[in-house]
């Protein structure tokens, strides 16, 4: 069941990379969730599309907030590392 906290979520993101992820497979949100290193391998073979992806966003805001925090508040245009998900999203 999705849950309206995912939705907010996914919002906070760039458009670019909402599309990406609602276009990703399940298979390849699992391969960005392991990425993050948040979730047990074990329970992510048992994740939902909707948990995996709950993981995926979270991370990428947690990203996003330490880069603020690390300018001082400015956000940063582009980073290699958010490029690099967007590419790898774009593959699929």
């Amino acid at each position: 069941m999705f849950d309206f906290s995912d939705f907010v979520k996914m919002e906070k993101l760039p458009t670019e990379q909402q599309e990406a992820l609602k276009k990703a497979n399940t298979e390849r949100l699992r391969i960005l969730a392991a990425k993050t290193g948040a979730v047990d391998d074990d329970i992510l073979e048992k994740l939902d599309r909707v948990a995996l992806l709950d993981v995926v966003i979270q991370d990428m805001l947690t990203k996003k907030d330490e880069e603020r925090d690390a300018t001082g508040g400015r956000p940063l245009e582009r980073t290699d590392r958010l490029r690099e998900l967007e590419l790898q999203l774009e593959l699929n």
